[in-house]
């Protein structure tokens, strides 16, 4: 069960965004070549952290949190203190081997697109 709870503790950065991304507020992402944000769109992708705002055109300012914790989109359901890393369409999912988690599950959902909270890392870390 989702919480209502307001989210304003841990880091957050500002980068312009790689693109349109005002369909991936909640989603994983990652810096491109540029240092701008883009979505994760592989599993071994490395988080730079969750979109939290919608930027809706390259260069407009994207809002990541880094660390501490975030509603994130799922990709499916999400258990209690599951690490989690990206999924292909850039929201959360189990992590497997060959990923990078970067969080655990705080408050799960059972449902795809439902947002779940995490804590999220400072640094990704393998799954072996």
């Amino acid at each position: 069960m989702t919480t209502a709870a307001t989210i304003t503790d841990g880091e957050y950065r500002t980068r312009p965004a790689a693109a349109d991304l005002s369909s991936y507020q909640y989603h994983f992402v990652k810096l491109d070549a540029n240092k701008a944000v883009a979505v994760c769109t592989a599993i071994t992708d490395k988080v730079y952290g969750v979109l939290q705002n919608a930027p809706s055109a390259a260069g407009e300012e994207a809002r990541v949190k880094v660390l501490g914790e975030s509603k994130v989109c799922a990709n499916a359901a999400v258990a209690l203190n599951a690490f989690v890393g990206p999924a292909t369409n850039s929201k959360a999912q189990t992590a497997v081997a060959t990923q990078f988690v970067c969080g655990k599950v705080v408050d799960p959902v059972s449902n795809q697109n439902d947002l779940a909270i995490i804590e999220l890392f400072s640094t990704s870390l393998a799954v072996a």
